[in-house]
Formats: structure tokens, sequence, C-alpha cells
């Protein structure tokens, strides 16, 4: 059994019965389609890191997670999205991206069709660095599924028809390779995938609605503090450069990230500072001149806030695992 991915949670499948989205029946398996647990099963068991579901008639499916990430694309019908604690109303044209471990599922589907874009992030070895710097790829893969139980499904990303059948176009070419084989389809499969993944991003940067312009913002802000944490960053700058006001722009990154832009800001040299560190490129003063700390010990203070140890002891530890 350690092949299976998909998780049923009969608690939740109780609540969703209450509130009657379903009637509980005697075996739990009527609320999974047949297809949409064998691919779940098939993405482990072959041991794939890229795969293509088309699903012609998504009927019901009750509450589920994966260790995949996935992309879903939404080409005709209607019907609703949920999770343990919201749902949404999805149509043609809407892409949404669910990461591992997210319970989700789909019900009053109607003529619902979707496609499913299936990868192992992990496996795939995808320069992530470069793709971050798309502020609609960070916006549209990272920071909108965090906000959908803030701001609902009103920041996802809605393709024009024009838009949906290139996005169509590119996931073919994605299938193709896979099913063909041919040598090199690895190399292109891959390739296509990150063109599919590049398409969208742009397709999001170039979103006009209000959520989507407001995630936009704050993806650009996270790459300016990756890029530029070695500065003096003061949060009023920040919010001068998010065309907010401070109070604005800390309610909204705190709830696409968890933290202030400060502590992120922190985070982001203690990460630096850790990686010198772990390295024993440099000793805990310079570790911290160079993540963009001008004082030792409030360095110090911070890293041990984050990591739940002392600079010096946790280049002492990095070593004796080293060792």
């Amino acid at each position: 059994m350690k092949n299976i991915i998909v998780i049923i949670r009969t608690g939740n499948l109780e609540k969703i019965a209450k509130n009657k989205h379903y009637i509980v029946k005697k075996h739990l398996e009527r609320f999974f389609m047949a297809e949409g647990t064998k691919r779940r099963l098939e993405l482990t068991a072959m041991g794939k890191s890229i795969d293509i579901r088309w699903i012609n008639t998504q009927t019901p499916l009750g509450l589920h997670e994966h260790a995949f990430q996935e992309l879903v694309i939404i080409t005709r019908g209607q019907g609703i999205h949920f999770t343990e604690t919201e749902e949404y109303p999805i149509s043609a044209g809407d892409v949404f991206f669910i990461k591992p471990e997210f319970a989700h599922g789909y019900r009053d589907t109607s003529e619902l069709q979707l496609v499913n874009v299936l990868y192992y992030l992990e496996r795939l070895k995808i320069p992530e660095s470069d793709l971050r710097e798309m502020p609609g790829y960070r916006a549209l893969f990272e920071l909108e599924p965090k906000m959908r139980q803030h701001d609902g499904f009103e920041g996802r990303l809605r393709l024009s028809l024009d838009e949906l059948a290139h996005a169509i176009g590119i996931v073919r070419q994605i299938e193709e390779e896979l099913e063909h084989r041919e040598p090199g389809h690895q190399f292109l499969s891959l390739s296509f995938l990150m063109g599919l993944i590049g398409y969208l991003s742009r397709c999001y940067y170039r979103s006009q609605s209000e959520q989507a312009r407001s995630l936009l913002r704050l993806s650009s802000l996270i790459t300016f503090l990756e890029k530029n944490y070695q500065k003096d960053i003061s949060l009023d700058a920040l919010a001068k450069q998010a065309h907010m006001s401070k109070s604005t722009l800390i309610r909204s990154f705190r709830k696409s990230t968890g933290y202030t832009p400060i502590e992120h800001l922190i985070n982001i040299r203690v990460a630096k500072a850790s990686s010198l560190l772990r390295e024993n490129r440099a000793s805990v003063a310079e570790a911290a001149l160079a993540s963009g700390f001008s004082d030792t010990n409030y360095f110090s203070r911070q890293f041990k806030k984050v990591t739940g140890l002392s600079p010096r002891s946790y280049r002492q530890l990095s070593s004796l695992l080293k060792a």
C-alpha cells in the first residue's frame, strides 16, 4: 500500500455529508471516479515525473490529496472546486495550481472538462530561481494558492479563448512526447512543461483584476527583497515601491507569506548567512555583514529566533554532520 498516495479523509467526508454536499454511501470509493483514482496510482507506480490527464467528464470527486504538483486547466463546463474550508465556482478558461498534500475535490459539476498537468518539481530540477524573476510565476504558483482562504478565487488566472487554445496546444506537445517516448522525449517534455509554466505566468502578468494586480505587486516586492537583502531596506521604502500604505502592505504580505515584509527580509538574510556558515566560508561576523546585518549582536538574536540555534552553534553542528 505504500505506493498509494490518495488519502481519503473520512472525517471530512462525513462533515460534507452533514452539509448535504453528498450522501455517504457504504463504500467510500463512490466518492472517487475510477479514472481519477487510477491516475493518482499510475503516476506513482510508473515512476513518472510528468503526466497529462484529460478528464472528459469530471464527476463529483471527494476530498483527496497527492504528493505531486497539479496544474488544472478548465476546458469546458462548470462546477465547484472545494477544499477543507472553502469552495469556489470554476468554469472554462480558469487555471489554478494545487500544491502537494493539499486536500481538494469537485462537486456540482455540469459538463465539466479539464486537463491535469501533473509533475514532481523536485525530480525535474526546473530552474526556479530564473522563473521566480517572473512576477506572474510567483503570483500564480506561490502567492495565489495561499491567498484563496482570504480572498476566495478572485485572484485566479482566467484565460481568453485564444490563450486557452494556445495553452492546450502546449499540453498536447507534452503529451505527444510522453506517449511516443522517442529519444530525447524527457528533455523535450520538460522543455514544453517549462514553456507552459512560463506562458501561463506571462498570461497572469497581463491579468487586469484587482486581486491579480495586488499579487503581482507583492511578487515584485519579494523579488526585490531577494535581490537586495544586503541593502538597508525600510518598511516606508517598501510601501512606496508597492504603491500601498504600510498597514495595507503588512496585512497583504502576511496573508500571502505568513510574515510581515521585514520578517520576510530577515528570513532571507538568515538563510543566506546559514549557507555561508554551513559551508564554513565565513566567520560569524563575516556571515552577518555578507547577509545584510550591520550589527553582530542583532544578527545573533535574529538567527537564533529563526533557526533555534546561535550562529556559532549552527556552524559547529553543520561541521559535525559533515564529518
